[in-house]
């Protein structure tokens, strides 16, 4: 087995897992761009909303219930928005966190939120039992001088390698930075 091949691998795995934190960082750019696309749309058509209101109020001056009318709905649909915006902060909050539901169903939400946290760390440490693992198998092979399996053990220590590296630096390269309070 090759020093440069495992190299390689290790290498091209990060690149991997490099390239994925890219990709899905410049995804999360875009939807950011179109929301903020949006935010300028929705503030345009406020403005404009709120310039026909000034026209309505000189035309209909008169008509001072009408004009509060108006005012109200506009009202309730800036407090609309802002509890939209609201909610959108509320999201990454913990399922388990919900007060509407029976003892049972906060259990189950629960080992939801639990079976969420562990996915990253078990498949991590997982991943390196097996790496460390195959470098005691391969020495062990190595030292006996049987030549077809340590063919067939360098190719599956570079796979292994690769996708260890890949899932090492995605997972942790595409996490959110905590955000401080």
């Amino acid at each position: 087995m090759s020093i440069l091949d495992s190299l390689l691998s290790v290498i091209s795995g990060g690149a991997t897992g490099l390239i994925g934190t890219a990709v899905q960082s410049i995804y999360q750019y875009k939807t950011r761009q179109l929301d903020i696309d949006l935010e300028k749309t929705k503030a345009a058509n406020e403005l404009e909303q709120r310039k026909l209101d000034i026209q309505m109020q000189a035309q209909e001056w008169a008509s001072r219930t009408h004009i509060a009318e108006i005012t109200t709905q506009g009202e309730v649909d800036k407090a609309d928005a802002e509890v939209l915006g609201e909610s959108y902060k509320l999201e990454p909050q913990q399922y388990s966190e919900k007060t509407l539901l029976t003892h049972a169903q906060n259990w189950i939400f629960v080992f939801i939120d639990a079976l969420r946290a562990i996915i990253r760390p078990a498949m991590t440490i997982y991943l390196s039992i097996i790496v460390t693992f195959m470098y005691f198998e391969t020495r062990a092979l190595v030292t006996q001088g049987s030549g077809e399996p340590i063919i067939l053990l360098e190719k599956l220590v570079n796979t292994v390698l690769y996708v260890f590296t890949t899932v090492c630096l995605w997972w942790y390269g595409s996490r959110n930075p905590a955000k401080k309070i």
